[in-house]
């Protein structure tokens, strides 16, 4: 089972680069005179182009593969990887990010969101495949994020 992002949210970067590309537009239309004003455009407008290339890898590249032992996965500008989930040492949920993150024991970790598609079967595996005292605290706080009993 492969968990990607929805089709809908491909249009997210596609924006955020329209964006980057209007402010660069704008940055030299209107290139400011004063010394702080040109570092400050600069900055917002440097900002701008990486955020929309990071948020472009992590939405069109992003994929993870749910395998019964273990989990295949690329991310934004890297290399395909693997990972059994026997090796996975911590499992924690961030509200800010409204994301999982998986700890393995060689120091890899893997950010899975829950805007992902295969949300369901990726708990399942997860409650599955992993002892139930490495998981819980995550998904008791995925639980209280979502307005469930905390």
């Amino acid at each position: 089972m492969k968990m990607t992002y929805p089709l809908l949210f491909k249009t997210i970067p596609i924006c955020a680069i329209w964006l980057a590309l209007c402010i660069l537009a704008l940055a030299y239309l209107e290139w400011p005179s004063d010394l702080l004003s040109q570092l400050l455009t600069s900055i917002v407008a440097l900002a701008s182009v990486v955020f929309a290339f990071k948020l472009s890898g992590e939405i069109f590249f992003k994929q993870i593969n749910l395998k019964q032992s273990e989990l295949s996965y690329t991310q934004a500008w890297s290399q395909p990887r693997t990972q059994r989930w026997a090796d996975v040492t911590e499992v924690d949920y961030s509200p800010l990010w409204h994301s999982f993150k998986l700890k393995f024991d060689n120091g890899e970790q893997l950010n899975v969101s829950v805007i992902l598609t295969h949300l369901t079967e990726f708990l399942g595996l997860m409650a599955h495949e992993l002892p139930r005292d490495k998981y819980i605290d995550a998904v008791n706080k995925f639980s209280g994020a979502m307005g469930g009993d905390k």
